[in-house]
């Protein structure tokens, strides 16, 4: 994985996204979009290294390991403050499936949910599922098919891609004012599983 160093991250609401549509979940807003994003064969850019020690003490946003899954090899941070976004990288063993150009089989980000406005917002293309989940009761969605973009305002003020690529499936869910975002290899079941496990 390749650090991305920001100093500040503030992800936006993109012009266009079909926010009325009921996608959104705390700290998300999901929408369709007429354009499919290319796809790009860039490292998953997740920000900068920190301390697998200092995500978990975090209060804000909360995060979570799962049971179902050894601890994780990688810790990674957006922004800072109320906006900062925390993910988790897990590698995959030799033969193992991987995320598309990564050496990892499945990330796990956290974003605050308490802010007054999104920090991510996702465009899905016309080739994109969304299926509406329960993770423990927990409301989300299940993101399978084409590409999927990112958008974020870049420190420079510029609107930029945190992510557009042909990628795993995503699950994202909201759970106690913390937004989860699930991007994995696995396939449906055994992402639901892992989510099932955070504590």
């Amino acid at each position: 994985l390749r650090p991305l160093a920001l100093a500040a991250i503030l992800v936006i609401l993109v012009a266009g996204l079909a926010a009325g549509l009921g996608f959104s979940l705390p700290g998300l807003d999901l929408g369709r979009t007429a354009q499919t994003p290319a796809a790009t064969t860039s490292p998953l850019d997740l920000g900068s290294p920190i301390p697998i020690a200092d995500a978990l003490a975090l209060d804000q946003p909360r995060v979570l390991l799962p049971a179902a899954l050894p601890p994780p090899d990688e810790a990674y941070e957006l922004g800072v403050g109320d906006r900062r976004i925390v993910s988790l990288a897990w590698a995959a063993a030799p033969g193992d499936p991987v995320l598309d150009g990564t050496d990892t089989f499945l990330t796990l980000m956290a974003v605050p949910g308490t802010t007054e406005e999104p920090l991510i917002a996702k465009a899905a293309g016309p080739n994109v599922s969304l299926e509406p989940i329960e993770v423990n009761g927990d409301p989300g969605w299940w993101i399978t098919g084409a590409p999927h973009e990112i958008m974020v305002l870049r420190p420079d003020g510029e609107i930029g891609v945190l992510r557009a690529a042909v990628v795993g499936d995503t699950l994202v869910f909201t759970r106690a004012g913390t937004l989860y975002r699930i991007e994995s290899a696995l396939g449906r079941e055994a992402t639901l599983e892992i989510a099932r496990s955070l504590r």
